[in-house]
């Protein structure tokens, strides 16, 4: 297996291709934009995104499930992307995923993804180069402390056709 580290193509520095990714999206998801979706930190090994409170609200005054569930999917989509472009342009697509509320959310709604094992990170990268295609299981957790959502979702990144 080749280490991330090695790897043939130069991918963007972490907080430059964060950045880009996140213009991107906010231009081709409407929905996140009216979220207020922002991009808090990607480090290469862990992202947070954020959506402020009154933007993402519900009749009882606390975190909209649509919006909690939205910024879980989105972030665990994001962070694929975001290593899948070590290799190459790419489309991502969420598999499967299941969730759990786990209390309210009463302030600014925080997500967390981090992979911290490298074996899966060498894996994901050497199958999308040499197979075009690679899965990533992912965690999410929404919340500052304790979580209040843990997301779990299986995406596939698959490299487009160079034309």
């Amino acid at each position: 297996m080749k280490p991330i580290t090695n790897m043939q193509r130069a991918a963007p520095q972490p907080d430059q291709q964060a950045l880009e990714l996140e213009q991107k999206i906010l231009r081709k998801i409407p929905m996140l934009k009216a979220m207020n979706l922002t991009f808090d930190q990607y480090d290469g090994e862990t992202l947070q995104l954020s959506a402020p409170l009154d933007a993402n609200i519900n009749d009882k005054g606390t975190a909209f499930g649509g919006s909690l569930a939205t910024l879980a999917t989105i972030t665990g989509w994001c962070y694929t992307t975001l290593l899948a472009e070590h290799v190459g342009d790419n489309e991502v697509v969420v598999a499967d995923s299941q969730l759990r509320y786990l209390k309210p959310l009463k302030g600014r709604l925080v997500s967390h993804c981090s992979l911290s094992d490298l074996t899966v990170k060498e894996k994901f990268i050497t199958d999308l180069n040499n197979k075009n295609r690679a899965s990533l299981q992912l965690e999410v957790t929404i919340g500052r402390g304790s979580p209040v959502l843990q997301f779990s979702g299986r995406y596939v990144a698959s490299l487009k056709e160079q034309v």
